[in-house]
C-alpha cells in the first residue's frame, strides 16, 4: 500500500493485516467467547445449587473460571488497545484455552478409563489399610467434582503438582526440579550430537546431489530413524565400555563428559537423522533460487555462496524444528536413562 493513501474501507492499513475485516463476524466471535467463558462458572453454580453437598466445590470452581476468564479477557483486551502485541495476546488466550482443555480432558479419560487405579498402583495382594490410605490421597472416596476442584486444579495452582504417599511427604514440584537439571542435560547433549551429525552429512548430500555422498546420507538417515534406542544403547555399551573400554561405563562418576557421551549417541541419533534429510531438502530448495544464481554469476566462491547465501535462508525451518524436537528429546530421554542408569525425571517416572 503506498505511503500516504488510505486504507479502502473494511481493510487494515497493514501489510500483515490486509485481510478484509468483517466486523459483524468479529462481534459473533465475541459474543461466543462470552458465551462459553460465561457458561462454564454458570454451569458450575447451577450444580452446586441442585447438589448441596457438593455447593462448596461448586462455588469453589465457578469462582475460579470467573477469574481465569477475567484475565483471559485482559489480555485479549491489552492486544486490542495495543498494551501487548496482538500476536503474544493471542497466543497467550490460546494458551489459557488449550491448558484448561487438555488438563480437563486428561482428567475425565483416567477417571472414564476401566479398572481401578488402586489395584493398578499397588496390586491386588494389598492390604485394606494400604488401599485406603491410597484411596484417600488420591482423592477417589470423594465425589467427582470434588476430585477436579480440590484434588486437581488446587494442587495445579498452588505449583505443588500434589504430594507423594512417602512417609515423608513433599511436593511433587521438587522432585522435578531436583531430577530435571539431568534430563536437561542429556537432552541438550543430544541436541548438540544431532546437531553436529546432521549438518555435515546434510550440506554434503545436498552440495553432491546424485553421488555416493548423497546415498550414504540417505542410507544414514533411513537407519537413524529405524534403530531403536532400547538396541543402540546396549550395543554402543558392549562395543565402546566392554570389547574396548575407551568409555567409563554409566555408574562411573569421575568423569561425567565422558559418561555422557554414550547417552547423548544414543538420544541424538535419531533426531540426526531427521535434521539431515531436512537439512539436504531445505538446501536444495534454496541452491536453485534466483538470489543463489546472481551470487554465483558475480563470481563469489562456492564456500561463500554456501555460508552467506545458502545457509542463512535454509536454516530457518531447520532451526525451529531443532526447536520443537527438543521437547521431544526430553520425553525421549525415559528409555536412554534407564539404558545407561542415569538420573533424570524418566528415572523418577519409572
Amino acid at each position: 500500500m503506498a505511503w500516504g493513501r488510505k486504507a479502502p474501507p473494511g481493510r487494515s492499513g497493514s501489510l500483515l493485516h490486509s485481510r478484509p475485516v468483517d466486523p459483524l463476524a468479529a462481534r459473533r466471535r465475541l459474543w461466543l467467547a462470552l458465551s462459553v467463558a460465561l457458561a462454564l462458572p454458570a454451569a458450575a453454580a447451577l450444580w452446586g445449587a441442585s447438589h448441596p453437598a457438593q455447593a462448596d466445590a461448586a462455588y469453589a470452581l465457578a469462582r475460579k473460571c470467573l477469574v481465569v476468564d477475567a484475565v483471559a479477557f485482559a489480555l485479549w483486551g491489552a492486544g486490542r488497545k495495543g498494551w501487548l502485541p496482538p500476536f503474544i495476546a493471542r497466543r497467550l488466550v490460546s494458551l489459557i484455552i488449550v491448558l484448561i482443555g487438555a488438563s480437563t480432558l486428561v482428567f475425565g479419560a483416567l477417571r472414564a478409563a476401566p479398572g481401578d487405579p488402586v489395584d493398578a498402583i499397588l496390586g491386588e495382594q494389598a492390604s485394606a489399610e494400604a488401599r485406603q490410605a491410597l484411596t484417600t490421597a488420591l482423592c477417589l472416596d470423594q465425589p467427582l467434582l470434588v476430585q477436579y476442584d480440590d484434588c486437581f486444579w488446587d494442587t495445579v495452582l498452588d505449583g505443588s503438582l500434589g504430594h507423594t504417599f512417602d512417609v515423608a511427604r513433599q511436593p511433587v514440584i521438587e522432585l522435578l526440579a531436583a531430577h530435571f537439571p539431568a534430563t536437561a542435560e542429556l537432552a541438550l547433549a543430544g541436541l548438540c550430537v544431532a546437531a553436529c551429525v546432521a549438518f555435515p552429512l546434510g550440506l554434503l548430500a545436498a552440495v553432491r546431489r546424485g553421488t555416493w555422498l548423497d546415498h550414504a546420507g540417505s542410507v544414514f538417515a533411513l537407519v537413524g530413524v529405524a534403530v531403536p534406542a532400547f538396541w543402540l544403547g546396549p550395543m554402543l555399551l558392549l562395543a565402546f565400555t566392554v570389547a574396548f573400554d575407551v568409555l567409563p561405563s554409566p555408574v562411573q562418576t569421575d568423569r561425567p563428559i565422558a559418561a555422557l557421551l554414550l547417552p547423548a549417541l544414543t538420544l541424538g541419533t535419531s533426531l540426526s537423522a531427521k535434521l539431515t534429510r531436512m537439512i539436504r531438502a531445505s538446501v536444495l530448495e534454496v541452491i536453485g533460487e534466483d538470489h543463489v544464481v546472481t551470487a554465483r554469476a558475480k563470481g563469489l566462491t562456492e564456500g561463500r555462496i554456501l555460508v552467506k547465501h545458502v545457509l542463512r535462508n535454509a536454516l530457518i525451518p531447520v532451526v525451529t524444528v531443532m526447536g520443537l524436537q527438543f521437547g521431544a528429546l526430553l520425553t525421549g530421554a525415559i528409555i536412554t536413562e534407564k539404558v545407561f542408569a542415569r538420573p533424570g525425571v524418566g528415572t523418577l517416572l519409572l
